[in-house]
């Protein structure tokens, strides 16, 4: 009985200690992308996805293709116009070539020094390849006499590849851009491959994800946020800091901390740090919450 209670004991006082912690949610800001100066920047845009050199023959698709280049073009234009920290210039809209489906070489700085002095631009971005096609996933239902039907459903993914340069030439991002969309479904016969769905039929569709390509490309340029979650400590001294904590204060919170991480009782201290990084690293200071984690 007494090895009993003993052990009674014990686990009510590791629920205790539990229940001195708890989960908070909370938007955490994140650092743009693409870093640059804070001034009015002009940016010139170089296509050197050569529309006109595509590797098939099938005009419909052709047409697509050229279209939502365009389109892309067209959305960066507005986006950049449509922004007071940007001017938007249109270098070459078409340097002949070829038409990758993915990044080659990076261009020459020397040419791009130039560029940039004879374009009066500070940035040099870069449409480096194109792409567009269908990605298809079966699935398997089975009902209750044992047979089985099996659907195709088909996403439309568009794809594009951009290079940022400075004026001196050097490469500040290369991200590849993507969207998709649900585009059908439908039985998923033997003869599916030969009757499939045809990119030459989908161009209005691949215009809206090429357009929302374009869009997307200029919030690389600014802070972002997404969902975080963490454990704090809660209970005698952190009532206070909970609060605050939970209502996303964290001023407040890191003000009532600094305090408490010098307390004698090491314990006190070393729950105040941990509470002190969390609360920095959802404050967007990633720099303290990587000094204060380590304590």
């Amino acid at each position: 009985m007494r090895i009993l209670s003993k052990l009674t004991i014990l686990l009510f006082v590791g629920f205790l200690c539990e229940s001195c912690a708890t989960y908070i949610s909370y938007m955490m800001p994140t650092p743009p992308e693409i870093e640059i100066p804070d001034q009015h920047n002009r940016i010139g845009l170089i296509n050197k996805y050569d529309y006109t050199n595509l590797p098939f023959d099938n005009k419909d698709k052709k047409e697509v293709y050229f279209s939502a280049v365009q389109q892309v073009i067209s959305s960066l234009e507005d986006s950049f116009i449509s922004d007071e920290n940007f001017s938007f210039i249109l270098v070459d809209t078409l340097t002949k070539g070829i038409a990758p489906v993915n990044f080659s070489a990076v261009m020459n700085a020397n040419k791009l020094v130039s560029i940039c002095d004879s374009t009066k631009t500070d940035l040099i971005l870069v449409l480096d390849f194109f792409d567009t096609d269908f990605l298809i996933e079966t699935e398997v239902e089975e009902y209750d006499d044992g047979s089985k039907s099996k659907t195709n459903i088909v996403d439309l993914v568009v794809m594009a590849g951009f290079t940022l340069y400075s004026k001196s030439g050097t490469v500040l991002n290369r991200r590849k851009s993507s969207r998709s969309a649900f585009y059908q479904s439908r039985p998923a016969l033997v003869s599916f491959v030969a009757i499939g769905p045809s990119i030459g039929n989908a161009g209005k569709e691949v215009n809206i994800l090429a357009n929302k390509i374009g869009e997307d490309y200029i919030q690389n340029f600014y802070p972002g946020s997404h969902m975080g979650m963490d454990k704090i400590y809660t209970g005698d001294p952190f009532e206070k800091v909970e609060s605050y904590m939970k209502n996303q204060d964290w001023p407040e919170a890191i003000e009532l901390l600094l305090p408490l991480v010098n307390s004698t009782d090491s314990k006190i201290a070393k729950k105040a740090s941990h509470n002190l990084a969390i609360a920095f690293k959802a404050s967007g200071d990633y720099s303290a919450y990587e000094y204060w984690k380590k304590k």
